[in-house]
């Protein structure tokens, strides 16, 4: 996921590119067909997920997977079964920090999707901090410096991904 032909956001196809996605051509991240995951909804898909009217990223109704599991197995998360990315006992990494919790965001006022001491991977790497956020004018996922498949960086900044430099995609989280 750092070869030339291909990143979270190459033009060839991956993380928000309209070729391919996040790794499998069958999924998207972006695709009118489908999302981060597949055709039954994800990350943005029309049945509710990441921002969607139905749901979000946080609703009890709605995960960012699928109806058997979310963006990782049957038993968790997008990490494992003891607790990441929307797990009932806390989110995507740290218990103090949730996904969807009313004193926070996708995080916890101190930090989001991760700790207020880094994120979805790596410290050097955000992906909430109150310096921007999952959109904010500093750069992520959705701005002009660096989006979810922008040509100028990732899921993130520059320097890294939705994970870290020695990793790709989701770095620890998923497996390298």
């Amino acid at each position: 996921m750092w070869d030339s032909d291909g990143w979270m956001g190459d033009s060839d196809g991956w993380m928000g590119d309209s070729d391919g996605w996040m790794g499998d051509s069958d999924e998207w991240m972006g695709d009118s067909d489908g999302w981060m995951g597949d055709s039954d909804g994800w990350m943005g898909d029309s049945d509710g997920w990441m921002g969607d009217s139905d749901g979000w990223m946080g609703d009890s109704d709605e995960w960012m997977g699928d109806s058997d599991g979310w963006m990782g197995d049957s038993d968790g998360w997008m990490g494992d079964s003891d607790g990441w990315m929307g797990d009932s006992d806390g989110w995507m990494g740290d218990s103090d920090e949730w996904m969807g919790d009313s004193d926070g965001w996708m995080g916890d006022s101190d930090g989001w999707m991760g700790d207020s001491d880094g994120w979805m991977g790596d410290s050097d790497e955000w992906m909430g901090d109150s310096d921007g956020w999952m959109g904010d004018s500093d750069g992520w996922m959705g701005d002009s410096d660096g989006w979810m498949g922008d040509s100028d960086g990732w899921m993130g900044d520059s320097d890294g991904w939705m994970g870290d430099s020695d990793g790709c995609g989701w770095g620890t989280v998923m497996g390298e």
